[in-house]
């Protein structure tokens, strides 16, 4: 039995990669691309995109019962019966 919330610690490694690329993206554009208002136009939607796919996967996210378990048999059930010729 694997607890669930074991999957939220690698969501948030991925946020916090991309955290990392967000800020190093708004550096680089900032500093080393055009200055005129096109640039300040793609920095705020890039920044506001950003955001609303974290608002999404984080409204999807609270509807999970994160104290639940699951177990791998089951997963690799659902696998081996996918790709079973029988279902060919």
């Amino acid at each position: 039995m694997i607890p669930l919330w074991y999957l939220l610690i690698a969501y948030f490694a991925l946020v916090a990669l991309a955290f990392l690329f967000l800020f190093f993206n708004l550096f680089d554009i900032s500093h080393f691309g055009l200055q005129n208002g096109k640039t300040s136009i793609v920095l705020a939607v890039y920044t506001l995109s950003f955001l609303l796919v974290l608002l999404i996967s984080a409204s999807l996210l609270i509807t999970i019962d994160w104290g639940e378990s699951i177990q791998i048999s089951q997963i690799t059930d659902i696998i081996l019966q996918r790709i079973s010729p029988s279902s060919l």
